[in-house]
């Protein structure tokens, strides 16, 4: 009975810290918000996060400041995917403000 409840108790844990995906999208058709300020950050709208846990999961932000790492080189990534039209899969963890916005903590580029 203990391994059995040891054994639920790791799934949950594990689904509850799932990372969320857009799976492979266009970004070509999506709009994209840079704000500068106490909170540098890049809203990507319309880009429909599964699995992210946060109120607004179509509106994914990448934070810009000194707590992201690799924070400009993902936004490179993000403006080069959108103006070559090649698909790309945006990763998140956590939510920003509320819970509402998705996190980006990743970016896969697709060939």
């Amino acid at each position: 009975m203990k391994k059995v409840l040891m054994i639920l108790l790791s799934l949950i844990s594990v689904n509850a810290m799932a990372d969320g995906s857009s799976g492979y999208i266009s970004l070509s058709d999506k709009a994209m918000q840079i704000i500068s300020g106490s909170s540098p950050r890049v809203f990507v709208y319309n880009a429909e996060i599964q699995n992210s846990g946060c109120g607004l999961n179509s509106i994914p932000v990448l934070m810009m400041d000194d707590s992201v790492t690799l924070a400009k080189e993902m936004y490179a990534m993000l403006l080069a995917a959108k103006t070559s039209g090649k698909k790309v899969n945006i990763i998140t963890e956590g939510c920003w403000v509320n819970g509402d916005y998705p996190k980006i903590k990743s970016i896969y580029w697709n060939n």
